[in-house]
């Protein structure tokens, strides 16, 4: 109640439901919706060990560009560059994007 929670809305410590509410359920990794989660989850730690810079670029370079009306978002880190297009029935989404250079 001293960190702004009304009292009857913390729950009790010694009432065993209190315990079993919160033990974690480990069936819950192969049914749906969480094992399509959990999946995801491996497949972005698979691309952090296949691609270092991803897991070592500052998280503060990061650039988010985005166009709300054409639907289009725009995420920059380091030299990874995601662009998606989220409009549900539209035309194909044209970004900025910079051309590449090849410096000799």
């Amino acid at each position: 109640a001293a960190h702004g929670w009304a009292e009857e809305d913390i729950p009790d410590p010694q009432d065993p439901a209190t315990r079993e509410r919160s033990c974690l359920d480990w069936s819950e990794p192969g049914r749906p919706p969480h094992a399509a989660l959990l999946e995801w989850h491996r497949a972005l730690i698979a691309l952090r060990h296949a691609h270092p810079v991803l897991a070592h670029t500052p998280l503060g370079e990061a650039m988010v560009e985005y166009d709300a009306d054409a639907g289009w978002l725009w995420l920059r880190n380091g030299p990874l560059h995601v662009a998606v297009n989220l409009s549900p029935d539209g035309p194909p989404a044209l970004l900025p994007l910079p051309l590449r250079r090849t410096v000799t």
